[in-house]
């Protein structure tokens, strides 16, 4: 993890430009000088918050953009599956599915040694970074992340003079970030407006400094689900942290930004009537039918955290039929398929996936045991990972061209082609 000085740019080295670059086999537009292009992954934002923050006039900027391009700018996408963080904010830095690009979750089983490997680093990254493509040719790159877990895939292939990287987690806000304000807790909702704040006052800087006028930029601003995790849409809780992230949406719109939202996936309430977790314990079942298996689960934080997505590696592959058959009927189980069809239906990688992809449903977690998770005590889980948190908002504060407004509007964008309709899909202003 490198961590970057907002306010300071020691180095200024402006190679040869290029108008387009070319990340796996895709061209995209350099920016235009003068007009920063900023990418926000709104973590954990399904539509369903938007549109109670709007009913309720905490969003008032969101109205008057959409109003201006008569809600032509902005409708629903599809998250990568697993509806996990990691996995999608490479899919919008690489603009490619897992299957291509090879982080299917935070973690992958290597049946080989029998153990998990944790893919936080670029060398399990299996093609082109756009930020990486557009900073050799001459543009200033910049990644906020709340999480550490992101920030070294993000930072893949970015030279240290002309970008920056910053994760919030371990920062030191008395000597990294000339912020306003002291730096929030990092399991804080009010981490991830620290973190536009910061990205805001970053573009803010780089705008001021006249050495810096004539160098392209783009900002990739990636918040935490800490808020969407604790709070249900339309909670008061919910529509003030969207109010606030609401007014830095207008900063960012008046500065001259432009402005791509989308988010890595949604978020559901998986808890029964009381609010203990509604889990179905996957590895448990399976013991029961004589099946022994080692079951991933790649959504990450701790023993009590648990999503929709898990993949089963047995270890006798011969039972894979019968482990099929057995999984199918549990209640809390949306599908279970096996690896060759989940790898084409969901677009994954066939060697990090196990040989069977369970997923929940929209109310109901995987679980591995009840031994294996503390969960005394837990109520009101939310979470993620399945089907049901695939759809995510898309939302450009420009109109955008006619065949990337067909794409939107016919329900065929995916939030990996956020820098598309970012950097070629934006009418010239």
């Amino acid at each position: 993890m490198r961590l970057g000085r907002i306010a300071k740019y020691s180095h200024r080295i402006v190679p040869s430009r290029s108008l387009s670059v070319c990340a796996n086999g895709k061209q995209y537009k350099v920016p235009e000088p003068n007009r920063p292009v900023v990418g926000i992954c709104l973590d954990g934002s399904s539509q369903d918050y938007i549109d109670a923050a709007v009913e309720a006039g905490q969003m008032p900027c969101w109205i008057e953009i959409s109003n201006r391009f008569k809600n032509h700018n902005k409708a629903l996408g599809t998250a990568q599956m697993p509806a996990l963080t990691v996995p999608n904010n490479v899919g919008m830095m690489t603009g490619e599915a897992a299957k291509f690009h090879g982080i299917a979750g935070n973690s992958y089983f290597d049946e080989e040694r029998k153990v998990e490997v944790v893919m936080d680093d670029e060398k399990y990254l299996r093609c082109d970074s756009i930020f990486s493509k557009l900073n050799e040719a001459g543009t200033h790159v910049t990644v906020l992340t709340v999480k550490d877990k992101l920030i070294r895939l993000l930072g893949t292939g970015l030279n240290p003079a002309t970008s920056m990287t910053l994760s919030l987690e371990g920062a030191n806000s008395a000597n990294l970030l000339p912020a306003p304000r002291p730096l929030p807790e990092i399991d804080d909702p009010d981490a991830s407006i620290y973190l536009l704040e910061l990205g805001l006052h970053a573009m803010q800087q780089r705008q001021k400094d006249p050495a810096l006028a004539d160098t392209p930029a783009v900002y990739h601003l990636s918040t935490s689900d800490a808020l969407q995790h604790q709070y249900p849409p339309g909670s008061s809780e919910a529509n003030a942290f969207y109010h606030k992230f609401d007014a830095l949406l207008g900063n960012f719109d008046q500065a001259g930004a432009l402005v791509g939202v989308t988010a890595d996936h949604g978020m559901n309430d998986k808890s029964r009537y009381d609010g203990s977790p509604r889990v179905m314990f996957a590895g448990s079942v399976l013991r029961e039918h004589g099946i022994a298996c080692h079951i991933l689960l790649p959504i990450a934080g701790g023993r009590q955290m648990l999503g929709s997505y898990a993949t089963v590696h047995l270890e006798n592959k011969d039972q894979l039929v019968a482990a099929l058959a057995v999984l199918r009927e549990e209640p809390g189980v949306y599908q279970a398929i096996g690896r060759d069809d989940a790898c084409l239906a969901l677009q994954l990688p066939e060697d990090r996936v196990g040989d069977i992809v369970l997923l929940g449903d929209a109310h109901s977690v995987i679980g591995r045991t009840p031994e294996d998770h503390d969960l005394e005590g837990v109520r009101g889980l939310r979470s993620h990972g399945g089907l049901e948190e695939q759809v995510v908002p898309m939302f450009f504060n420009r109109d955008l061209l006619p065949a990337h407004k067909k794409q939107l509007g016919r329900g065929k964008a995916r939030n990996y082609h956020l820098y598309d309709m970012l950097l070629n899909g934006v009418v010239a202003s």
